[in-house]
């Protein structure tokens, strides 16, 4: 399987130079020599922003480059999909789950006008779905995983570890959704073509990141102080009973990383288990500080509408 993410994917820009994209189909409206250079001057701010973390500032200036792109190549061009795209990125990093979700859908109409652009639309189907799930909308996460795994059939491309990260995705929320029959076959499918992969050996399965959430059987709980704030990313590695084993720290902060820690050795997982024999697994499991807002968990509890949230 492919290697644990160092940072959150959601909050990465899919910015390119308007002149790089020569494989996007040609735009119905032709932009001049002066709106390519705007364009490609407010992308390079937007993405120079995004990395150093100023997502707050890279708003406005992405928010320039779709009504320019609008302007300059239409309504229905690749390029102006992307904007919006880069405007649910950031909304996403901003914490804005409901405004993303709006822009991806809108990439996604877009695309669906565009020959050839299934690659990106199962892309954008799988950063709706993470954000869905994030704001707590399983039932439409489900969906849009449904979607993307239909268009990657038709591509064949479910048969490598996108596919079977897509896959487990898939299952995690099935079983999240008390529909562990329904779950089943899609574990063993993943399973199955990982199997072929490795040439008949699995040693261990590496999950998508929060798919290890669906076969938990007992989630660690640590009371943590009221003025705890942050988001925590925890790698882990579970042994064949469903123990975790080990634990380290991908990305956080310093005052609750130790909380997270805890929380992660202390939850125990189903194992997964492939002709009968159970495997050991790893993922990055993502906890949201607070945990508990209004005696509800934060990890079920959609981030838009949390007491007290900005």
């Amino acid at each position: 399987m492919k290697a644990i993410p160092s940072v959150f994917l959601l909050a990465s820009l899919s910015l390119a130079p308007i002149s790089a994209r020569a494989s996007a189909p040609q735009a119905a409206v032709q932009a001049t020599e002066e709106q390519k250079q705007q364009l490609l001057q407010l992308n390079q701010e937007v993405a120079k922003l995004a990395n150093e973390g100023k997502f707050k500032e890279a708003l406005e200036p992405a928010k320039k480059a779709q009504s320019l792109t609008e302007k300059a190549f239409g309504k229905q061009s690749a390029e102006y999909a992307v904007t919006l795209q880069n405007l649910a990125n950031i909304q996403v990093a901003l914490g804005k789950f409901l405004d993303a979700i709006g822009y991806y859908k809108k990439s996604i109409s877009v695309y669906e006008g565009i020959p050839k652009s299934e690659g990106r639309r199962i892309r954008l189907w799988k950063e709706l779905a993470e954000t869905n799930r994030v704001n707590g909308n399983l039932l439409e996460t489900r969906d849009n995983l449904q979607k993307a795994i239909t268009l990657s059939e038709g591509l064949t491309k479910l048969m490598n570890n996108e596919g079977i990260d897509l896959l487990f995705e898939y299952a995690s929320v099935l079983e999240l959704l008390k529909k562990p029959k329904d779950a089943e076959p899609v574990w063993a499918r993943g399973l199955d073509i990982l199997n072929g992969i490795n040439g008949g050996r699995i040693d261990i399965v590496q999950f998508p990141m929060n798919a290890l959430k669906g076969r938990v059987k007992k989630e660690g709980y640590v009371k943590q102080e009221q003025t705890a704030r942050g988001v925590v990313a925890v790698n882990v590695i579970v042994d064949e009973t469903g123990k975790v084993t080990e634990t380290s720290i991908i990305s956080g902060r310093e005052e609750i990383n130790p909380i997270a820690l805890r929380m992660a050795k202390e939850s125990i997982y189903a194992p997964l288990t492939h002709n009968g024999k159970p495997l050991k697994m790893a993922g990055v499991i993502v906890y949201r500080f607070p945990l508990e807002l209004a005696g509800k968990n934060l990890l079920e509890t959609p981030l838009a509408k949390q007491p007290g949230r900005p």
